[in-house]
């Protein structure tokens, strides 16, 4: 059985509002980079190197520490 985000929406009630917060701004982002880098990649603009740059830095950057964010948190849930 593949977890979509559908279903994740579905259940998102059970986890504490901090981590449904987490969750949403975790995928929000991977959102962003994602339509930034593949839309910058089709349409080439004078600007699109450094835009790509940008996604991919915050790729590197940004989302680690979102994940870890959610690893602690969901370490407290299972009470490790």
């Amino acid at each position: 059985m593949n977890f979509t985000f559908t279903d994740w929406l579905k259940n998102k009630i059970f986890l504490p509002r901090t981590t449904a917060q987490k969750i949403s701004q975790f995928t929000a982002k991977l959102i962003e980079i994602e339509i930034t880098y593949d839309t910058n990649l089709r349409v080439r603009t004078p600007d699109s190197h450094d835009k790509i740059s940008i996604a991919i830095n915050s790729l590197f950057n940004e989302v680690p520490k979102l994940l870890e964010d959610l690893e602690d948190d969901f370490q407290k849930l299972l009470g490790l």
